[in-house]
């Protein structure tokens, strides 16, 4: 089918303008990375079926791309958004912005997600303004099941909110963790409980070699919010160790820090193939 047709098409939906056309070909997996300004790891492509999504797999892992399948294929994974859903949302506190049309409620929403804080925007996630000011023109509405993937990827943003401790000169020599959002977890796969008032130092020592520690320390001096893309985090337990990279957010809360990342994902191990967290 020709590109223009294609572009028409899309078109009707608000999408022709994300069609792109390239001098070369972009059928190798690192010429369709570099088309797209991405890395080759993170291209992904969904397919229906179990067999075919299966035989796709197998077929895109064998030309170099790395794919992975869902157990239960898109069914288990429904399931999952819904039963996540229905808990998730009891275990936190809800702080609900009110105030008139125009006020600037969704203004404050972004400058707090910027600072840092973690913030449900329904009517971002809905690309609806509402009943007065309605839909947005540039943006279709997703569908239902698309808005509740959404709001269950906002939920389980991660926080630590982390307190200094001072040395008898009164220089912080450590961080406490005194609260992670419940649906926090870091590359050793420990959730909020166990990360939950201990030390930032035990928890993460290598954050002292990688610069993180000394990050955390920059915002807290100088209230200025800092950004860490594409870091190395290195978790060591008793089991084994863990290596990934993370797109990390601190920004001075009261007397702390609050630590926040996106873009979790492994990075390859000596000896073996990497693997891929959420």
């Amino acid at each position: 089918m020709p590109v223009a047709e294609v572009r028409a098409y899309l078109d009707r939906f608000g999408l022709g303008e994300r069609i792109s056309e390239f001098d070369i070909s972009s059928a190798t997996v690192p010429l369709a990375a570099m088309a797209v300004g991405v890395e080759e790891a993170r291209i992904s492509e969904q397919w229906r079926g179990g067999k075919r999504s299966g035989a796709l797999a197998h077929m895109l892992n064998e030309i170099g791309w790395k794919a992975v399948q869902l157990d239960g294929g898109y069914r288990s994974y429904r399931r999952h958004v819904l039963e996540r859903l229905a808990l998730l949302p009891r275990q936190f506190r809800f702080r609900v912005i009110c105030g008139l049309t125009g006020s600037g409620k969704s203004r404050l929403l972004r400058s707090l997600a910027d600072r840092g804080a973690q913030v449900l925007d329904l009517e971002a996630l809905a690309r609806h303004r509402g009943s007065l000011l309605g839909d947005l023109p540039d943006a279709p509405q997703p569908s239902q099941k698309r808005f509740d993937s959404e709001v269950l990827d906002a939920l389980l943003h991660p926080v630590l909110l982390c307190l200094p401790v001072l040395d008898r000169d009164g220089e912080v020599s450590d961080l406490r963790v005194m609260h992670a959002n419940p649906a926090t977890l870091d590359p050793a796969g420990r959730g909020a409980g166990r990360l939950t008032d201990r030390s930032f130092l035990e928890l993460y020592p290598d954050s002292v070699r990688t610069g993180l520690f000394a990050a955390c320390l920059r915002v807290l001096t100088t209230g200025v919010l800092f950004h860490l893309p594409r870091h190395p985090w290195q978790v060591t337990t008793q089991r084994r160790t863990h290596r990934a990279v993370a797109d990390f957010r601190i920004t001075r809360y009261r007397a702390g820090v609050l630590l926040s990342w996106v873009g979790l994902r492994a990075t390859p191990r000596e000896g073996g193939e990497a693997r891929h967290d959420r």
